[in-house]
């Protein structure tokens, strides 16, 4: 990722500099190589991210509602779930179609 957060502010990933997560607070070390862009990269694994996710489409697909519950994260994590749900409209597939859809999000 390429901001963290310290004392509230987003800075961007430097050599030696600590930060934490804005998603999910926890801590996370500076990644600054001589190859790849400097990013931060948490520094224990989060696996237990998790949201429910549910969606309202027309029968074409187009979804018309997004609402994300029950996140164990911080509202970026649910932001970003809904913001990837709506940019994939039209949903795919009207084989499997059903106009309000239930879906677990989980990290790991």
């Amino acid at each position: 990722m390429r901001f963290a957060l310290l004392n509230d502010k987003r800075i961007e990933a430097t050599k030696g500099a600590k930060g934490v997560c804005p998603c999910c607070g926890s801590e996370l070390v500076a990644k600054c190589g001589e190859i790849k862009v400097h990013h931060w990269s948490h520094k224990k694994k989060c696996d237990d991210w998790t949201a429910e996710v549910y969606v309202i489409q027309d029968r074409n697909g187009n979804v018309k509602a997004v609402d994300v519950k029950n996140a164990n994260v911080g509202k970026s994590f649910m932001d970003s779930i809904e913001r990837a749900v709506n940019k994939a409209s039209p949903l795919p597939d009207d084989a499997v179609f059903d106009s309000e859809i239930y879906m677990l999000f989980s990290v790991n």
